[in-house]
């Protein structure tokens, strides 16, 4: 999960590798639409804020772009909103609906556990 945090970028294009080549081909049968998000950035100042609202847009733009590449998505509404006082930091909301054929979603989940179960950087950190 750190490295989710850290690179995004790079746990999707991880998680990608994990699929193999028949699983991004299969991606491509896979379809999101109704997308519906609305998500508010809130730091304890304002200039916080805003810096983290620019690199919240930047990540969101870019994670969007990167999923576009192999799934179709049809979005309804992608909102990022700055919350400079904290009193909407409760109002996120992130809806949508999945389709595929399930014997290829099945597919996908088993092969990605199996390959997140064997691969050595997605294993907890050993405790010294």
């Amino acid at each position: 999960m750190q490295l989710l945090s850290n690179d995004p970028i790079a746990f999707a294009r991880c998680m990608l590798g994990h699929t193999g080549w028949l699983g991004r081909r299969l991606l491509r049968s896979v379809r999101v639409s109704g997308l519906d998000i609305f998500w508010t950035v809130t730091a304890d100042e304002a200039s916080a804020t805003a810096e983290l609202f620019g690199a919240e847009m930047a990540l969101a733009n870019n994670l969007l772009a990167l999923v576009q590449q192999y799934i179709r998505v049809q979005s309804d509404r992608l909102w990022l909103e700055p919350d400079f006082t904290g009193e909407r930091a409760g109002e996120r909301i992130v809806s949508f609906r999945l389709t595929s054929c399930a014997a290829v979603l099945l597919w996908l989940v088993i092969r990605l556990l199996h390959r997140l179960w064997k691969d050595p950087q997605l294993q907890p950190a050993a405790k010294a």
